[in-house]
């Protein structure tokens, strides 16, 4: 037996996915030690991934364990609704299912169970339902009881929050409508009858409505901060790059970890993969408007509005042109000839789309 806190070098890692309790796909990771001493099964907490424990399978596994995790359904790289299981004992029949595959894959060891924030709720619920035949089993941090700190008047179930929004919405919705400070003109006049108003209640009452909230984990404040930084913003601005030579591209980051600004250096081919990671999909905008600023009836419903208050159209806005912009973001004038450097380029000949495509390789090599 080889001497406590020596490490081992000789880990294999591997990844791979299993059919869960429920037909569903868990993806699992292992860490594998040459001559190992016993298994541990890791279980993550909530909207946590078992990547996040790379460091700890790594450290257990050169101290002579076997490290198995896996992403609970829902999270990470499994598959799921994102943070979201039908009830709670399906996280028990997937670690049950787990510790089954552990086993199988190593009789001859003993078998701890280690369990972080709701992870460790898990296999505490999994060891006082199922009584499961381990060595031992290891709580982090685990999510037993509300701190005292916290409400219970508080603590809502995401339906209960559902409903109890609609509610009060519908309430507050109806009593405006009772002294009158409601007003319905054009297609929704005939809401301002009131049996068709309560008509349109009883039918928004009868519908599920979506909500869902919880607390971040460094208060508001930061949440807005951080989404504020993206709304109006491309991924990266032309003065963070700082070199672009021989196919690697340098650029400025924050490390606001250590407060401070430092350089990176990647593949253009990974420069280009990060860029595109913030483009959107067809159909997808980063503020979505809604009421009179949505986009389908939005200028319509301002040049109505200007009008009923009074208010004059603001100014045309002057739309810079390709070149203009080019210029203005990054100093280069694209209308001048790249040749001379004196001329400017005119549009002689627009060549229609699909037309043009490149050249037969053959004919070039034959010229």
């Amino acid at each position: 037996m080889q001497a406590r806190g020596v490490e081992r070098p000789a880990i294999r890692r591997t990844e791979s996915q299993i059919s869960g309790a429920r037909g569903n796909r868990l993806f699992r990771r292992e860490w594998l030690p040459a001559d190992p001493e016993r298994v541990l099964l890791l279980v993550h907490g909530l909207a946590e991934h078992s990547g996040r424990y790379e460091h700890v399978g790594a450290w257990f596994a050169a101290r002579g364990c076997v490290v198995h995790a896996y992403d609970q359904q829902g999270h990470g790289k499994s598959a799921g609704i994102r943070g979201h299981v039908r009830r709670f004992s399906d996280y028990l029949d997937d670690l049950e299912l787990m510790l089954r595959f552990v086993r199988e894959r190593h009789p001859e060891l003993p078998v701890f169970l280690v369990g972080h924030s709701m992870g460790g709720l898990v296999v505490a619920s999994f060891a006082r339902e199922r009584g499961p035949e381990v060595a031992g089993a290891v709580t982090s941090g685990a999510a037993l009881r509300l701190s005292d700190g916290v409400s219970g008047a508080k603590i809502f179930a995401v339906r209960v929050l559902s409903r109890l929004f609609r509610r009060r919405f519908l309430q507050a919705l109806n009593h405006a409508f009772q002294k009158g400070q409601l007003g319905f003109h054009g297609a929704i006049e005939a809401l301002a009858e009131p049996h068709t108003f309560a008509a349109l209640l009883d039918d928004c009452r009868s519908r599920e409505w979506v909500v869902h909230a919880k607390p971040p984990f460094a208060g508001p404040d930061t949440v807005l901060d951080y989404l504020a930084r993206y709304t109006h913003r491309v991924a990266i601005a032309n003065s963070r790059i700082m070199a672009l030579k021989d196919g690697m591209v340098t650029f400025k980051i924050k490390n606001r970890k250590e407060n401070r600004t430092e350089q990176v250096t990647v593949t253009a081919v990974e420069f280009i993969r990060r860029f595109l990671l913030h483009s959107l999909p067809r159909g997808f905008v980063r503020i979505r408007h809604y009421g009179f600023l949505a986009n389908r009836n939005r200028s319509k419903n301002l040049t109505a509005i200007r009008r009923l208050m009074g208010v004059s159209d603001p100014p045309e806005k002057h739309f810079a042109s390709v070149e203009e912009m080019m210029h203005k973001l990054t100093g280069i004038d694209i209308s001048l000839c790249p040749g001379c450097h004196k001329g400017r380029m005119q549009l002689f000949l627009e060549i229609p789309k699909g037309v043009a495509r490149p050249p037969n390789p053959l004919v070039v090599v034959a010229a």
